[in-house]
């Protein structure tokens, strides 16, 4: 079984803050003490790292579900809850993430990348933050804040400067065993690659650079036959593009229309493929009477190579030339220790729509906020309509129209509005 994988959907959510505390500190002489209950701890974040020693999303294969740790509760004596673990997650350098819309969140382009995905819930506050002058002893405290939650897209497309590419057979694994460190296994009999292979094939004169056999194409790939979409998506980022054709191949035609098929797949697919730059190489010479190589020459009228990996003949030219063209298309400057808070900020109000005459629903972050009020302590209401006015909703509401005796709806909670002025 293969170790590769590629996309992964994946439900991730941050932790749920802490509760706050609503505890009095007793006192010999004053026996109802005043507010001492603790804040609970934030929530802990999802975090998502790239790691250039990752080659694949195998690992979340079976995992589909993951959750960061929940902040503590608040305590007694105004102790303060502990901030829950955050969750990191590490993915390979290459990795695309999206949300279920498929709308891009995020694009690991380097190693030691690291961004925030989703912010863990504050933690509740205890009733000590709420004592004042006029409410010495409160008996209101804040629930946590939730966490965060939503599914995620996790779509590998694999870094390499080199992207071989061919129909079924063509000799990619054959060829990419024999030049790189890459151990793909190889059959004998007809049969085609599932999953991409990466290598790195070290030059003489200290050049390197990562060479990838991109799963066989087959004509109609660009609209998602075989396994078209699965394969094309991998040579996006390389550098150079790699034609290995295959002369035996009778089925396919010749050479010319094998790479011109070829260049019809990726163009069709994504036009920037067919603009990098490339080399054409005919693969299993050892097969072929020179006749027939002078003819396949005369069918371009642009440089080739002819090669048989299997018997490794002309390999060595072939990869020092892939080397030069690669000189010539400087690559960026490799960026590591990026960090980045990337979560979406949700306004605490997103909108107060009029339903009817009296009806007035409100949404946003306040949702999330209302969550976090338990209204069977005695003095949730009064904190409530606090609230209210310390967000501005109150004034909103008034210049709306709202009227004594209208309902707010807030999620799952409805409150008749009264104006206490």
């Amino acid at each position: 079984m293969s170790s590769f994988l590629d996309y992964v959907e994946i439900y991730l959510k941050s932790g749920t803050g802490g509760n706050g505390a609503i505890a009095f500190l007793r006192e010999a002489l004053n026996p109802k003490g005043g507010p001492a209950g603790g804040n609970g701890g934030s929530g802990g974040d999802v975090i998502i790292r790239s790691d250039k020693n990752i080659r694949s999303l195998y690992r979340f294969k079976y995992i589909h579900h993951l959750k960061a740790e929940n902040g503590k509760h608040g305590g007694n004596n105004n102790k303060s809850g502990g901030t829950g673990k955050n969750l990191v997650i590490t993915i390979p350098v290459g990795t695309v993430i999206y949300d279920e819309e498929k709308k891009l969140i995020y694009d690991f382009k380097y190693d030691n990348e690291t961004i925030v995905l989703l912010k863990g819930g504050r933690g509740g506050l205890g009733n000590n933050v709420f004592k004042s002058s006029t409410r010495q002893h409160p008996r209101f405290a804040l629930k946590g804040e939730l966490g965060n939650e939503k599914k995620y897209i996790f779509e590998l497309k694999i870094l390499a400067d080199i992207a071989i590419v061919g129909f079924p057979n063509a000799g990619k694994s054959t060829l990419i065993s024999h030049v790189s460190n890459a151990k793909p296994k190889i059959a004998d009999y007809p049969f085609t690659t599932l999953t991409p292979h990466q290598g790195i094939v070290f030059l003489e004169n200290g050049m390197d650079y990562v060479i990838a056999d991109i799963p066989g194409l087959i004509e109609g790939a660009h609209i998602g036959k075989g396994l078209g979409y699965k394969f094309l998506k991998h040579i996006e980022r390389c550098r150079v593009v790699l034609y290995l054709l295959d002369p035996t191949n009778q089925e396919l035609g010749d050479v010319k229309k094998q790479y011109d098929n070829l260049r019809y797949e990726l163009a069709h697919y994504k036009k920037e493929l067919v603009l990098n730059p490339y080399l054409i190489a005919v693969n299993k010479i050892d097969r072929l009477e020179k006749e027939i190589i002078e003819q396949i020459k005369d069918q371009f009228g642009e440089e080739i190579f002819f090669v048989s990996a299997r018997e490794r003949l002309n390999l060595k030219p072939l990869i020092y030339k892939l080397g030069d063209i690669l000189k010539s298309k400087p690559v960026e400057v490799e960026k590591t220790n990026i960090k980045k808070e990337i979560y979406e900020i949700e306004p605490d109000i997103g909108s107060i729509d009029r339903l009817d005459r009296n009806k007035y629903i409100i949404k946003g972050k306040i949702v999330r906020m209302i969550d976090q009020i338990d209204f069977n302590q005695s003095d949730a209401l009064y904190y409530f309509q606090r609230f209210l006015k310390k967000k501005g909703i109150d004034k909103i509401l008034k210049k709306n129209g709202i009227q004594d005796g209208d309902i707010i709806i807030i999620a799952d909670h409805k409150f008749t509005y009264y104006d206490e002025e």
